[in-house]
């Protein structure tokens, strides 16, 4: 009779199992059977070519579904193309019910995850020893490719079975771990991300465990994630995520995300890190892979430093300290008032109340009461996240910080010149140091109007927050050398 074809499917990473199942399903017959990998084209060959010859010769195309959560839309590809070759025609002088067969082999447990396209296929379950036989029987004995191999009381048909069954279950993945939370954003198109590669459509579809940490579960929008990312510390990480995702779709490598998202109300101080590792291209959509990866905590993990990068992070990161522990917090600034003129109001009022509900433990060294007012009124016309300050909004934040300096019971107050032009918090779990830019200078004298002031930028603070406990006692050290100092007499001590 004339040679029988078979047409192996399969992913790349399947490439060891479709040679061992090859070997197997040729091990009698291989005069009259031929088997067919895209492992055996040569280099040099147009390799669309040598797909499309091979599936028009073949009269079965064996699809080897092995994992659910992989992309199948090649393989699938090539079914369809194999099952359109020949819908009208009874090829190699074979019956019509083995020509053209599409045969997806797979384990049951799979079979509810297959793909519609596969679900009208006819499927071999490679686990269970019977229905290997039955189908090996069929292909070797029934079509007289060969019929020898039921000799013996069926011994070489039992020894196939047996070696085609452990060579699928030796490449079974036998338990899967996924660490860290993912998610799955999918759009219709490149020409979204092109058009705005600042933002993520706000329509994109969102899938994956990840939605877990925005209180999220199954399908979203990815609108429903910026709702609850916006409440969180740090935002940059979706303009991160967004320039990422539009570098991909002009076929660049995405960039690392700096960002860090933390959620709203998490007290366990856990942030994660956002990186797309993957993107995977249909003709209809492409779908980006991103890993939400856990950073170290301040509050679980010991000797974290993490940077300040933001006068915002500073702000949310004293909120932070306050929680940290039950003990003594000492402060080093030269105001308690923090934020009042150069962040939001939103932002000062969260930090004002947690310095008023904790200030019976608070220890503070900052400025007198003249050099303050004298400090705090050379940001006039100075344009800040509160707007333009005004001389009524410079003598407010001095107000504001005698108020709360007055519920203080631990201060030391003292010159401008006394000061060091760094900033330390600390507790007994955690400490902050940072160093705030384009403060007033003592040295500058006051122009009329506030000129000056008004040409400097907004005030940034760079530093760092930790835990490590060596550092943790040298920043107390600093604050404790400062709060020895004489306070200045007569100043509002």
């Amino acid at each position: 009779m004339d040679s029988f074809s078979i047409f192996l499917s399969h992913k790349s990473h399947d490439e060891l199992l479709a040679k061992k199942l090859n070997e197997i399903l040729c091990r009698y017959c291989s005069a009259l059977l031929q088997v067919y990998r895209m492992e055996e084209i040569s280099t040099g060959t147009q390799w669309m070519t040598w797909i499309r010859t091979k599936l028009a010769k073949s009269n079965m195309l064996m699809l080897l579904f092995t994992d659910p959560t992989a992309d199948w839309d090649w393989c699938l590809y090539e079914a369809g193309l194999f099952t359109g070759m020949h819908e009208d025609a009874v090829l190699k002088g074979c019956d019509e019910e083995i020509c053209q067969r599409v045969v997806c082999v797979h384990n049951q447990a799979d079979e509810k995850t297959l793909p519609p396209q596969l679900h009208a296929l006819q499927k071999l379950d490679a686990g269970k020893f019977d229905k290997v036989m039955q189908f090996l029987k069929e292909l070797y004995v029934d079509k007289k490719l060969a019929p020898n191999v039921q000799a013996e009381n069926n011994r070489r048909l039992l020894e196939l079975t047996q070696e085609f069954v452990n060579a699928w279950s030796e490449n079974k993945v036998i338990r899967t771990e996924s660490y860290g939370k993912q998610v799955q954003i999918e759009i219709p198109n490149a020409s979204l991300m092109l058009d705005d590669g600042s933002k993520i459509p706000l329509q994109a579809n969102v899938t994956g465990d990840g939605l877990e940490l925005f209180g999220l579960r199954g399908r979203h929008p990815w609108r429903d994630l910026e709702e609850k990312a916006v409440a969180s510390d740090d935002q940059k990480w979706i303009s991160e995520l967004a320039e990422s995702m539009s570098k991909v779709c002009r076929n660049n490598l995405p960039s690392p995300i700096q960002g860090i998202y933390s959620m709203p109300g998490d007290k366990t101080d856990r942030g994660y890190r956002p990186c797309l590792y993957r993107a995977d291209w249909t003709k209809d959509s492409i779908k980006f892979f991103v890993l939400f990866s856990e950073e170290p905590s301040l509050r679980e993990d010991n000797d974290v430093v993490k940077p300040i990068l933001e006068f915002s992070e500073l702000m949310n990161q004293l909120i932070k300290l306050f929680d940290s522990s039950e003990g003594l917090v000492k402060m080093l600034a030269f105001t308690p008032a923090l934020g009042f003129l150069a962040r939001t109001k939103e932002e000062w009022a969260s930090l004002e109340d947690k310095i008023r509900s904790n200030a019976r433990r608070i220890a503070i060294t900052c400025l007198c009461q003249p050099d303050l007012e004298d400090w705090h009124s050379r940001f006039i016309n100075r344009h800040t996240e509160r707007g333009r300050v005004t001389p009524d909004l410079t003598e407010a934040a001095s107000e504001w910080s005698e108020n709360l300096l007055r519920d203080i019971p631990i201060k030391t107050r003292l010159r401008w010149s006394q000061l060091p032009d760094y900033y330390a918090f600390k507790t007994d779990k955690r400490a902050i140091l940072v160093t705030p830019f384009h403060l007033p200078r003592r040295d500058e004298p006051v122009q009329p109007g506030g000129e000056a002031g008004a040409n400097l930028p907004n005030v940034q603070m760079y530093g760092s927050v930790t835990n490590h406990p060596q550092i943790v006692t040298k920043i107390e050290s600093l604050q404790d050398y400062y709060a020895r100092r004489p306070q200045a007499g007569g100043h509002g001590a």
